[in-house]
């Protein structure tokens, strides 16, 4: 049994520190998300796009049911977040 919501369920999982944790890691994902855009080729700027809109999509199912802690979920969050990071830090040839 959980709350199902995003932030109840990092408060009841991990506690303050773990809310804090997790707002902060959505914060970072968003801001990663505008920062890729902006550095991202044409080419990538599609990915940056279908991240955001999966971003969005996720918390807005965060706030009616349990998506964070369920490994596939987390594992696709975590995906996202690595890609745009690279996004941010490497250069993208627009054609290989």
């Amino acid at each position: 049994n959980h709350p199902h919501n995003i932030l109840l369920d990092f408060a009841t999982r991990l506690g303050l520190l773990g809310l804090l944790s997790g707002g902060w890691l959505l914060w970072q994902l968003g801001s990663t998300l505008k920062q890729a855009w902006a550095t991202a080729d044409a080419a990538w700027q599609p990915v940056v796009v279908g991240f955001s809109g999966a971003f969005i999509a996720m918390l807005a199912h965060g706030l009616v049911d349990h998506s964070f802690f369920l490994v596939d979920l987390a594992f696709i969050f975590y995906l996202m977040l690595a890609t745009a990071v690279w996004l941010t830090h490497t250069n993208h040839p627009s054609s290989a």
